[in-house]
């Protein structure tokens, strides 16, 4: 019997790491890292001491937020 393999759904990911985020606001790297300190995006998760996520729910709402003059 043959067993056919089916690909995996596209799934969106929940979690972006800092290159993302960059992309996403259209900055530089070192800007999302300077803005997070200063609060001035959301927090992001932190897995140990080297793995740093947001959640790109949060981002896209902070975005939104940006947009519509709203916080």
């Amino acid at each position: 019997m043959l067993t056919t393999i089916q690909p995996a759904p596209s799934v969106t990911p929940r979690l972006v790491d800092v290159h993302g985020v960059a992309q996403l606001y259209a900055i530089s790297e070192r800007s999302v890292w300077r803005l997070t300190k200063d609060g001035q995006l959301p927090a992001p998760v932190r897995f140990g001491q080297r793995a740093t996520r947001w959640r790109l729910e949060d981002l896209l709402e902070h975005i939104s937020e940006l947009e519509t003059g709203v916080k």
